[in-house]
């Protein structure tokens, strides 16, 4: 299948939103945005498979099962920038509280770095954080970040439609909405 090597990372906040239900209409929408990234392949690092392991609801356990059994999840046995992007964002001009939340998150960015640059994350505080402090760090201005729950990213249709490299997925796109 021509998608199949699309590797996008998940963060864990859809893993876990998409089994709780009482979080309607988030949890149909990451349980949307999870079956049509069915149709590419997953990427975990070890930090990311832990937080799965703690947070993924059982629908997206059984995902990521069929992900397994179908050849589209890939596990790194480890991740090959995060030292030197976690020494950037220590570098950054960010404020503590900042750099910490950008810290506890920078192996998305990490692993989408070293694979199609692609991270599907609910967590619009980090993306916004990244936008503004990394785009000098290289590659992260071209990493495309969609929001399941933002209507303006369109998860699930973009996600069917091919997941396209479009600008206004990019962070450096981003970066210029929020000023």
């Amino acid at each position: 299948m021509k998608n199949k090597k699309r590797k996008i990372v998940v963060d864990a906040s859809v893993a876990h939103a998409a089994g709780d239900t009482s979080l309607y209409p988030t949890s149909k929408q990451c349980r949307e945005t999870l079956m049509a990234i069915g149709e590419y392949s997953a990427v975990f690092c070890p930090n990311l498979k832990d937080e799965w392991k703690r947070h993924e609801s059982a629908f997206a356990r059984a995902w990521k099962v069929k992900m397994i059994q179908e050849g589209r999840a890939i596990f790194l046995i480890q991740d090959q920038v995060l030292d030197e992007f976690k020494q950037f964002i220590e570098d950054s001009q960010a404020d503590i509280y900042a750099r910490g939340a950008m810290d506890k998150d920078a192996h998305l960015v990490s692993v989408a770095l070293t694979n199609d640059k692609i991270i599907v994350a609910l967590d619009e505080k980090v993306r916004k954080l990244f936008s503004k402090h990394c785009l000098n760090f290289k590659g992260v201005k071209k990493v495309l970040w969609s929001n399941p729950m933002i209507d303006q990213d369109g998860t699930v249709s973009w996600l069917k439609s091919g997941a396209k490299r479009e600008k206004n997925f990019t962070l450096e796109s981003f970066a210029t909405r929020l000023k």
